[in-house]
């Protein structure tokens, strides 16, 4: 069975990109970014599904989901939780890496408050 991936209404990474561009002072709003901020509010605690597939339902890059993940863990605004659990390999023995996005409060505040 396929993960269904939430849709994150556009006012709710809207409110995100605001607060981020006055916080840190960007020049434009980080569509991408808050795209991938507001997605993971949404999908916390779940494990967070194959790069590719978030990208495609996002309707951004890969690179950007990279960049994201790398940037935000970074500042602070993400933590990600990794788990290792047994893989579906019948021939041997494997593991899989199940990461799990955590927001800061600040973001899920935001995008739960607005409207």
């Amino acid at each position: 069975m396929r993960d269904v991936l939430p849709d994150v209404p556009r006012h709710k990474w809207v409110a995100l990109a605001q607060s981020l561009k006055a916080k840190e002072g960007m020049q434009r709003p980080p569509e991408a970014t808050a795209k991938m901020g507001a997605f993971c509010v949404y999908r916390w605690p779940l494990p967070f599904p194959e790069r590719p597939v978030v990208a495609k339902h996002l309707g951004i890059s890969v690179a950007s989901v990279d960049v994201f993940l790398s940037q935000r863990q970074g500042t602070g605004d993400i933590t990600i939780h990794r788990e290792i659990v047994p893989g579906g390999v019948k021939q041997r023995v494997s593991t899989k890496q199940l990461r799990r996005i955590e927001p800061c409060p600040e973001w899920i505040a935001i995008v739960r408050g607005a409207r």
